[in-house]
Parts: structure tokens; sequence; C-alpha cells
């Protein structure tokens, strides 16, 4: 499960998120919905770690990630799969897809 509370991310000196809260439950689809500019990469930026997080809290499966480095967030199971023009253009979608779980060695819940 993921749990986001109060969620504040800023790019510089500029706060883009304002205290977002919302719950992912394992088995259960969630869904960021926005316009452009709205703070939908921003929030998955921050959950990866890929984004200075000024304020709240993101836990996964219990353990608090806040502070975590992004290579310990993908240690603990949390990918990015992103838009199109972010992958390798040369692989395929199931290629693009087991690349993001390169540093698992236990290939545990992997669906291929």
């Amino acid at each position: 499960m993921l749990t986001v509370e109060n969620l504040h991310v800023s790019w510089g000196n500029l706060e883009v998120l304002h205290g977002i809260h919302f719950t992912a439950e394992e088995g259960k689809t969630t869904v960021i919905l926005g316009p452009n500019g709205a703070g939908k990469t921003s929030t998955m930026k921050a959950i990866l770690g890929l984004a200075k997080i000024t304020g709240g809290s993101i836990r996964f499966n219990g353990v608090d990630i806040t502070h975590m480095s992004t290579k310990e967030r993908i240690l603990q199971g949390i990918a990015l799969c992103p838009e199109g023009r972010q992958i390798f253009p040369t692989l395929t979608v199931k290629e693009n897809l087991e690349i993001g779980g390169y540093l698992r060695s236990d290939q545990a819940g992997s669906p291929f």
C-alpha cells in the first residue's frame, strides 16, 4: 500500500504541490487525473524521490520512504513507467517494463 499524506513538492523556489493526500491499495487501480500543470508528474517524481519534498510524508508498505534515496525506493519495489517519449524506443513494451526491475534479483511480483 502507498500512502501519501499532506505532500508538498517544490521545483526550485516554486511550490507546485500544496498538501495532497491519497492512498493506493494493493490490487486496486488508483488514478491521478488533472489538466496539464496540475502536478501529476511532480507527484509521481516525488514518490520515486526525483522531486524535492518540502512537507508531508510518503509510506510504502508501512515504511516511511519520504527521505530515502531514489535507489532505496527502487529497492523497496517502487517503479515509474514514464510516458512515451522517455522509454527506450528499440525495446518492446515488455522489455521496457522489465528494465524497470533490473535492480531486483528475486524477480518477485514480476508478471513476465
